[in-house]
């Protein structure tokens, strides 16, 4: 029984104490957050010129960041966000960069189809039309 009462006040106690961290993280990444989200916000926007954009990738650093807890272990601060945040940056130039390279390819393959036909858009539209009719 006294066992057992023991490793109930030992387990209060763990929680106790994990609370408390958990407390202390989030009160130092809060000061994290207030002293260089204008800085890293001035990185993102030098790369992507977009306010939108730059403030997503400000909050996508800000996420990895937190999840992986290295921002607690870093001696340059200013050097470590600034470089997540322009990672973050770049990488959401890359994609949006592949996003308008596939929507132009899709675009210019219509194209080309129908240019390859010798049918003009409208030809093209009713003669697809009259086949689906036919298929019915």
């Amino acid at each position: 029984m006294e066992i057992t009462a023991n490793a109930d006040l030992l387990a209060r106690e763990a929680g106790r104490v994990r609370e408390e961290q958990s407390a202390e993280r989030e009160a130092e990444f809060a000061g994290l957050v207030g002293r260089q989200a204008r800085l890293m916000f001035r990185v993102a926007m030098s790369l992507v010129r977009n306010e939108a954009d730059a403030e997503d990738a400000v909050q996508e650093a800000f996420l990895k960041l937190y999840r992986t807890g290295a921002w607690l272990s870093v001696r340059e601060e200013r050097a470590f966000v600034g470089r997540v945040v322009w990672r973050c940056a770049l990488d959401r130039l890359e994609r949006s960069r592949r996003a308008r390279e596939t929507s132009m390819r899709t675009e210019s393959g219509v194209e080309m189809e129908w240019a390859a036909t010798g049918a003009s858009v409208e030809e093209r539209m009713s003669g697809e039309g009259e086949r689906a009719t036919l298929r019915r």
